[in-house]
């Protein structure tokens, strides 16, 4: 969580309450891919200096790859670590279209028809599929959380698609009560 995040205090507040096991969550496992993209990125921010000699660059480079390495681990191990499950559509399917004879993975069929219904990015597309499969399999969950701006401004659209409501973390944190 970095502090300049605008949900901050709230992811905290979340946090707190999975480490607690007042609360559950589900994410898609292409959390995990964006978690390490993330933390690979703010290794990097965070200034390691590489020598200007080019045997002094090498060594720099081998113990900053190793750093990153670490670096990134650990913050996985951290997400691992609040009991998060994470939802993956397995196994393959054919394409729905006709004339197009492959078979994809189930979660990119299901992200495609997301895309008929709704524009996003991507990985957007693969989350929004994630969380309809796992509100269809799991009644029980009750929002899809995020900080993702496309996905507040499309709220309405998207809880529709899902079938459950889209909230930002100060919404889920007011709407639970959370302390």
């Amino acid at each position: 969580m970095r502090k300049d995040d605008p949900y901050h205090s709230q992811a905290r507040t979340i946090v707190r309450n999975l480490q607690s096991k007042e609360i559950q969550a589900y994410t898609s496992v292409l959390t995990l891919v964006e978690v390490a993209s993330v933390a690979s990125r703010l290794y990097q921010m965070s200034g390691r200096k590489v020598p200007a000699s080019s045997t002094q660059y090498d060594a720099a480079e081998e113990r900053n790859a190793k750093g990153r390495s670490v670096f990134v681990i650990k913050t996985i191990q951290k997400l691992a670590s609040l009991g998060v499950k994470f939802v993956q559509i397995s196994g393959d399917t054919r394409f729905l279209i006709p004339e197009v004879e492959i078979s994809v993975p189930a979660i990119f069929d299901e992200a495609i028809l997301v895309s008929f219904l709704c524009p996003l990015r991507t990985f957007d597309l693969m989350h929004v599929a994630a969380a309809k499969h796992a509100k269809q399999a799991d009644e029980s969950l009750g929002a899809l959380v995020t900080g993702d701006t496309d996905f507040i401004r499309k709220k309405q659209e998207l809880a529709k698609i899902i079938g459950m409501p889209v909230l930002s973390p100060m919404e889920y944190v007011v709407a639970l009560g959370l302390k």
